[in-house]
């Protein structure tokens, strides 16, 4: 199986931090609906590019930090996460 470096599943769970500005505009029920929608397309078209790769066999890898030789914290994404 062939392994690819990318930022991307890192982006995928990062978009959720978009609650900030939804927490922020809390009166302001359309703009609260807008940054919901503006997220959920972000995340649906991070998730989407990264779709053809697996089912091609390729395994997606992010490493954000190692803390220790051997013990990273990884953000990956692998076919069995694409199985219907």
């Amino acid at each position: 199986m062939e392994t690819i470096t990318s930022i991307k599943p890192f982006l995928a769970v990062l978009v959720s931090l978009c609650v900030v500005p939804i927490l922020i505009s809390a009166r302001s029920p359309n703009v609260r609906e807008t940054w919901t929608f503006v997220a959920a397309a972000t995340k649906f078209l991070i998730v989407a590019s990264m779709v053809p790769m697996v089912l091609n066999g390729i395994e997606i890898v992010y490493t954000v930090a190692e803390v220790l030789p051997g013990v990273a914290i990884k953000f990956w994404m692998h076919w069995v996460c694409c199985l219907p």
